[in-house]
């Protein structure tokens, strides 16, 4: 249906000037209007309007789009100082009438799906666009497919799609911008074959070198300035079903793809640039989105330009910024370069790894990049995939507890019978996220059963193991069955490490399954000065960290080993005809399948291979040294104030603080640290959250952010300081 770029070329030289009729063709000059009312109106160079018409492949979910525009050449000069110049735009609707009913009818054009008109000033379509004949503006076609209005903003992103799909095709015919300047975003489309001395001088007007490469002139000609200087008032985009054929979706066509994402990229990238701007906390009420977005969606398809300028409108808003260098609120979701990449790799191969067969390199890599940092935490060889052992990627450490949690109440029932279920009894501190509860709740564990043992300061908050054997023989001694130990390194409130060796002992004497739950600070532990903090791990039949809080991998990653596989597999295996092959039935092959809650599961791996592979032991492990000496920063500048004082000791890169209470007044003080919170997180500039501890109200600021540097720091401390003072100056 469209000519190549080539022959556009050739079919355009040398003939712009003539006078004589031609049909309408893609990739030609318009030499004759029907003006509506049974005349023709002949048009040659040099006379106002001369149209152009040039599909632009593969813009609108592979349909090709025609763009037709009427044009004035006023703002350059006379076309006869050019030896050719196609600019279009036109203040009334007379020749847009005609073009509209030319291109409707023309036996060219007989697969149109959609038509976008965008009128300068118009908001609205309305019931009907006349010319001075009074004639409807394309009655015909509006009856047979659907006419929209666009606003300029929609404009000028489908002419970006439309330029990036010619600038493309300009680099596969090494065409040099000096011989083509193809399409460009917010201007006029400019095809000229020797670029004159006058134009030549309008270029270089607004910062452009003929000698540049299409790319950079499309990015330098994208201003708003620019749009709106030029005389352009009406302009129809035409998209019409690829080379005439069904209207059939290509959900992933490589070239949308290759456009496509290279647009998404340069909205994230830009996105992280400004991440500064935006308050960290959403500011917005709830309920916010419904009143800016559709109640239904759409029947036709949209832009990306338009998806992406909704996100910056409405979806951003209502964000709150968690890679924010000033987000400080929970414990991180780190992202990296690295991560992301890994991401959309996964994204891409878009595999459903269940089982080996299902896509061997996902299961085979899984295994591997499990041991890599099984070894970075010098774990025991126990937890290694060359023994019973091995490693699994759960979605969060909540999934984790929970199938940890499923093994070791089957492991008990295969034991002691089914009908014991009652009896079972779960241990943990009153620090333990609260996902054990929810596990508990899932896995038929009676709530009464739970045992939540309190700890205080004189601990720092950790399990003190004399209350844990107190409790578990009470248990043992009204006939209750001890079976579930969940302790914790890195506790969400104060990242209070409980004891793993004293507990783990306890729970071997008592046939108890031990779990660590290292959610945020097992990343922490690949420093060999951290790693005592995990000390005791060998007496755990299972470990769980978090690679996506503070190992740099997207969310959502988390690692799960075990000393057993064969507890999770006997109680969450299935093996139904239809997932029957040779290789798992012979068990040559790990299944993940059985490791897990779920039956599907992404290429996970792929991403923490991607980050290990691309940073190196050495620089994560600076990069979470980095955050626990910031974090000793602020402990020290909260310290050094006579207003606040730290609650809990810091360990790693958390500071339990607060403004410290005067005459004992608890209460009070409770009150002005609520205060104090809300005024911080209004302010948009940063983000901290709370806590209880031993009945206080305690304010956290948790550092790990990929972003945050010592300015940040420094920054959200002055905020702090300057809220409490005005607190407490009332």
């Amino acid at each position: 249906m469209s000519l190549s770029l080539g022959n556009k070329i050739e079919h355009l030289v040398g003939k712009h000037t003539q006078k004589a009729e031609r049909v309408w063709e893609p990739g030609g000059l318009l030499t004759k209007l029907d003006m509506g009312d049974g005349t023709e109106k002949c048009l040659t160079h040099g006379q106002v309007p001369v149209l152009f018409v040039q599909p632009a492949r593969a813009t609108i979910n592979r349909k090709e789009m025609c763009v037709i525009r009427v044009w004035e050449p006023d703002i350059y000069g006379s076309c006869e100082e050019f030896e050719w110049l196609l600019r279009y735009g036109c203040r009334e609707t007379d020749a847009a009438t005609s073009l509209l009913n030319e291109v409707s009818t023309h036996e060219t054009y007989p697969h149109v799906d959609q038509v976008y008109l965008h009128v300068k000033g118009l908001e609205a379509l309305p019931e009907k666009i006349t010319s001075s004949n009074d004639a409807n503006v394309s009655k015909r076609l509006c009856e047979q497919v659907p006419l929209r209005v666009m606003s300029t903003e929609q404009c000028k992103s489908l002419w970006f799609s439309a330029a990036m799909s010619d600038v493309r095709l300009t680099r596969q015919l090494h065409i040099q911008a000096k011989e083509l300047l193809s399409e460009f975003q917010n201007v006029p489309r400019v095809l000229i074959s020797k670029l004159n001395t006058i134009f030549v001088s309008n270029l270089q007007k607004m910062g452009v070198s003929y000698q540049e490469d299409e790319l950079s002139i499309i990015h330098k000609l994208t201003n708003f300035t620019f749009w709106q200087r030029t005389k352009e008032s009406f302009t129809v985009f035409f998209v019409t079903r690829e080379n005439g054929s069904s209207n059939a979706l290509k959900p992933m066509d490589s070239e949308q793809l290759r456009e496509y994402g290279h647009r998404m990229v340069d909205f994230i990238a830009d996105y992280y640039k400004a991440i500064e701007t935006f308050p960290v906390l959403s500011q917005v009420q709830p309920g916010y989105l419904h009143n800016l977005l559709p109640e239904s969606a759409p029947d036709h398809p949209e832009t990306v330009q338009q998806v992406l300028d909704d996100v910056k409108a409405k979806i951003l808003p209502g964000v709150t910024h968690w890679q924010s260098p000033s987000f400080f609120a929970y414990f991180p979701i780190n992202g990296s370069v690295a991560g992301f990449l890994g991401e959309m790799l996964s994204a891409g191969l878009n595999t459903m790894s269940f089982s080996w067969v299902a896509s061997p390199a996902a299961t085979e890599l899984e295994i591997i990049v499990l041991d890599w940092v099984a070894k970075l935490l010098n774990l025991p060889e126990q937890f290694l995939s060359k023994g019973n052992g091995g490693g699994v990627l759960q979605g969060s450490a909540c999934e984790a507890i929970l199938v940890v949690m499923i093994a070791a109440r089957e492991k008990v029932l295969r034991s002691v019978g089914k009908k014991a279920l009652p009896k079972l009894v779960v241990y943990s501190s009153d620090q333990t996220h609260s996902s054990l509860q929810k596990a508990c709740q899932i896995a038929g564990i009676h709530l009464e059963n739970c045992r939540v043992l309190k700890t205080d300061s004189s601990t720092n908050y950790a399990l003190r193991p004399e209350s844990l054997q107190e409790a578990v023989s009470v248990d043992l001694d009204a006939g209750l069955i001890p079976f579930f130990l969940c302790g914790t390194v890195g506790t969400t409130s104060s990242t209070a490490v409980d004891p793993l060796a004293a507990l783990g002992k306890i729970a071997k004497s008592n046939e108890m399954w031990f779990h660590v739950d290292a959610a945020y600070a097992g990343s922490a532990c690949i420093c060999p000065e951290y790693r005592q903090y995990i000390d005791g791990v060998e007496t755990a039949d299972s470990f769980d960290m978090n690679a996506h809080k503070w190992l740099l991998t997207n969310f959502e990653c988390s690692l799960l080993w075990v000393k057993d596989q064969s507890a999770l597999t006997e109680a969450l295996s299935t093996n139904p005809e239809y997932l029957k092959n040779k290789a798992s039935q012979a068990n040559l092959v790990v299944d993940y399948k059985d490791w897990q809650i779920p039956l599907g599961r992404r290429f996970r791996s792929l991403k923490l291979w991607m980050v290990l592979r691309l940073y190196g032991a050495e620089i994560l492990k600076s990069y979470i040294r980095n955050h626990i000496k910031l974090a000793k920063d602020f402990e020290q500048l909260v310290s050094k104030d006579s207003n606040f004082e730290v609650v809990t000791p810091r360990i790693f890169s958390l500071v339990c603080f607060r403004i410290a209470p005067v005459d004992n007044d608890e209460k009070k003080c409770n009150s002005l640290n609520r205060s104090l919170l809300d005024a911080v997180n209004s302010s948009g500039k940063l983000f901290i959250s709370h806590t209880a501890l031993s009945g206080k109200f305690v304010l956290r600021c948790a550092i790990g952010a990929p972003l945050t540097e010592e300015k940040h720091v420094k920054e959200a401390w002055k905020v702090i300081k300057e809220e409490a003072s005005y607190l407490l100056s009332k």
